[in-house]
């Protein structure tokens, strides 16, 4: 039995998504105080955490 190739249809599907509403934070460890920006507080190296939080009640933590 051949192999049959077709054209692949296409289609343009367009919607507007919301961004969402997020406020970031810099945190010594997933749970600890806010880290600082300023020389004397954040140290080269430090380990932190990057933590946003959004209007949708959903966290993200890296």
């Amino acid at each position: 039995m051949p192999l049959v190739l077709r054209r692949l249809r296409t289609e343009v599907v367009e919607r507007k998504l919301k961004l969402p509403d997020c406020l970031y934070q810099l945190r010594d460890g997933v749970n600890g105080p806010s880290v600082q920006y300023a020389e004397e507080m954040l140290q080269v190296g430090q380990r932190v955490t990057h933590r946003w939080i959004c209007e949708d009640g959903k966290n993200f933590k890296h």
